[in-house]
């Protein structure tokens, strides 16, 4: 006998077990030892059809759901009086396999296949919509603190990749904010006023214009760590912009 050994499918083998406990436990008189028992196995099995044993071995590859058609006709010959046993010769399907289907229509009278939709969100909608209120209004936050201010305002916790997972879903992302010089309206204004007077100007003008050194002073922090959430196309939203003097100076 062939064997498949790449076949994660053991009902048929359990089948074939079967056929022999019950052609054995047919015998007369019964085996009483195990030497008994290993001569009848081996004379049952020389006496059991080749072509059933060779179905068998083929069908072991085959390892498919029921579909809902066989479904019905197995429980239509089980409410004909029909055993689980006979079904399972006629129809070639394990009897365990027709024992839970029998067992599923007693109890909600449904056979059509459950299908399962995966483990369960761990975030409701209105806490999802919870996160993405907060980042919005404080989008420096990390995703710790989201995960904190969550879990205080509802009782859920979550970690830190399950809060980049649901504001990425509504198109929040984590990116470094652009930093500019901090300007009031009057510098705005002179700065654009020397430049137009300038704009014209030849290489040899500038030539004669002397550009002194420049020295770093920091007066406060300017870590480039810092991350704030934002949708894709808005970097220079001013919501986006953290004003820094140039060197991190104050």
């Amino acid at each position: 006998m062939a064997w498949p050994a790449y076949s994660p499918n053991l009902n048929p083998i359990v089948k074939l077990w079967y056929a022999l406990s019950r052609a054995v436990s047919s015998r007369f008189p019964l085996p009483t030892t195990l030497i008994e028992l290993e001569t009848a196995l081996q004379e049952e099995w020389r006496l059991l059809n080749s072509a059933v044993v060779d179905h068998l071995i083929e069908i072991m590859t085959q390892r498919t759901h029921l579909d809902d058609c066989l479904r019905g006709r197995i429980i239509g010959r089980l409410e004909c009086g029909r055993t689980q046993l006979e079904v399972s010769d006629e129809l070639g399907i394990a009897q365990s396999v027709i024992s839970r289907l029998w067992q599923r229509f007693q109890d909600d009278g449904n056979v059509s296949r459950r299908y399962s939709t995966g483990r369960p969100r761990v975030t409701t909608p209105n806490e999802d919509r919870y996160l993405a209120v907060t980042a919005k209004r404080n989008r420096r936050s990390t995703a710790s603190d989201l995960s904190r201010q969550l879990s205080s305002a509802t009782g859920t916790t979550i970690s830190r990749q399950t809060v980049y997972r649901r504001l990425g879903q509504i198109g929040l992302y984590a990116r470094r904010p652009v930093r500019c010089v901090p300007l009031t309206a009057t510098h705005c204004r002179l700065r654009l006023a020397w430049s137009r007077e300038h704009a014209l100007w030849t290489p040899q003008q500038w030539a004669c214009v002397m550009f002194s050194d420049e020295s770093r002073f920091s007066l406060q922090s300017d870590s480039r760590r810092t991350f704030i959430w934002r949708a894709p196309g808005t970097r220079y939203h001013q919501e986006n912009i953290i004003e820094r003097h140039r060197y991190g100076g104050a």
